[in-house]
């Protein structure tokens, strides 16, 4: 152990840790969710000491020594070496001041080590004296979020639009299957397979689309803002170089806010983007509904690969287990939107103290979305095979054909069909032959898939 001391006293701190004083205390206090920083979360916060690190030496505000090992310290962490020192519990007070220390530490503690020093020599190189010069957790915290945000966007970016593709490839090798249509679970109106996918497709398509739409609004940091986006304590020079820094570092068009305050009191932000995660979510919930009712014993028009074993009591089941996780993923999303919309409205003044719940929900939800349409269209939307033999059954049978029907009979006369069709349990066609309502030739014509799906009627007398 070594011994750290403060204006508040004294702490043991292993000497395999890197971190120190203020983050042990921390650890201690704020041990309550059990959760860990996102790595795309340490990442960021890694690119955000790098750009200052860098701008300070190239403004001679450090030393250069000082500088390059601290830019070594700040790549190790970019690059996930010194993850398991980044200890501190996400939900914690002061608006991630904790955390904001802990990475001070923490590079500081390797630039010692890869100058020669022990660990906690902070006369050498000391986390807010040099790490954190022209910083503050207020414009620090916020800038990395919203850099991690970006990040996990551009992820789930790609997975959106692949999962719209495999709908889209699923509408057209589905496009010639004609099947009931249903609304309230009940059969309705001729439909095709293809369209049910495509439907589904155009949901994702929007999503694609908001989530692209997003980057704009999320692009805009306080960096150089220092404490409540007045820049106090930080050069002029030095708050217009460092976004330019981080821009480099990152790859990411990210722009400094032309009203720092503004940046660093409001996080609305935040709940819009969250807003169209919640979008994506209900589509999932949606499709995943859907999916469950089409393969289902009641229904049972495509079949979904078996996955897994669906019981421990009843042999050869199988459920539709990632229909069920796309569900259970959309459902988090919506709360965890609830809780950020909250987080956000809890904002006071010139600072939201709750950025780091804000940052940790925003994340999971990101991240378990982008998870979540990987595996779907990996595990399920490739392999679904269309059931054709009971899709044809299921419509024959169902008063879905029967509207077709009305145009040409009349309500009266396809109540009678109906009515037959469920007496004597036979179909349509069947039921036509016996009351011989409309020629069988005509009958044909007008089952053919190109009349069933075309936009109106054109040839009603």
């Amino acid at each position: 152990m070594r011994v750290e001391s403060d204006y508040l006293g004294e702490e043991n701190i292993p000497d395999d840790a890197y971190y120190g004083i203020a983050t042990a205390r921390a650890q201690k206090i704020y041990d309550v969710s059990g959760y860990r920083w996102q790595r795309v979360f340490i990442k960021s916060l890694a690119q955000v000491k790098q750009a200052a690190i860098l701008t300070l030496k190239e403004l001679n505000y450090l030393d250069a020594s000082k500088a390059d090992a601290l830019l070594i310290a700040s790549r190790d962490l970019e690059e996930g070496s010194l993850d398991k020192h980044i200890v501190v519990d996400p939900l914690q007070g002061g608006a991630g001041t904790a955390t904001n220390f802990n990475v001070n530490e923490v590079l500081a503690n390797r630039a010692l080590e890869i100058l020669g020093y022990a660990r906690g020599n902070y006369d050498i190189i000391n986390p807010l004296d040099d790490v954190n010069k022209f910083q503050s957790t207020n414009d620090v915290i916020p800038t990395a979020s919203r850099l991690a945000v970006i990040y996990s966007l551009k992820e789930l970016e790609k997975q959106i639009e692949n999962l719209q593709r495999a709908l889209q490839d699923k509408e057209q090798v589905f496009a010639g299957i004609i099947k009931s249509g249903r609304t309230q679970y009940q059969a309705a109106v001729p439909v095709s397979l293809g369209m049910e996918f495509g439907a589904w497709a155009e949901a994702i398509a929007r999503d694609r689309w908001r989530v692209y739409k997003s980057f704009e609004r999320i692009k805009v940091l306080n960096i150089g803002g220092t404490a409540v986006g007045t820049g106090i304590t930080a050069p002029r020079k030095y708050i217009f170089r460092v976004i330019d820094k981080l821009r480099s570092i990152s790859g990411l068009g990210v722009a400094r806010a032309e009203n720092l305050v503004e940046a660093t009191s409001n996080n609305d932000v935040y709940s819009e983007v969250s807003g169209i995660m919640r979008s994506h979510g209900a589509n999932l919930i949606k499709i995943g509904n859907d999916l469950r009712f089409l393969s289902s014993d009641a229904c049972g028009e495509i079949k979904l690969k078996p996955l897994l074993r669906g019981s421990s009591i009843m042999p050869g089941k199988v459920n539709p287990v990632v229909p069920e996780m796309m569900v259970q993923a959309g459902l988090k999303v919506l709360g965890n939107d609830s809780i950020i919309a909250q987080a956000v409205a809890a904002g006071h003044l010139e600072l939201n103290a709750f950025i780091p719940l804000i940052t940790y929900t925003m994340l999971e939800s990101l991240e378990m979305l982008t998870r979540v349409d990987e595996r779907a269209v990996r595990y399920c939307i490739n392999d679904i095979k269309a059931d054709e033999g009971r899709i044809r059954e299921n419509f024959y049978r169902s008063n879905a054909v029967i509207t077709v029907l009305l145009p040409y009979l009349g309500y009266g006369q396809a109540e009678e069909i109906w009515k037959f069709m469920q007496e004597e349990q036979v179909d349509v066609v069947k039921a036509n032959q016996e009351l011989n309502f409309i020629a069988e030739s005509k009958l044909k014509e007008i089952l053919q898939p190109h009349n069933l799906l075309r936009l109106g009627e054109t040839d009603i007398e």
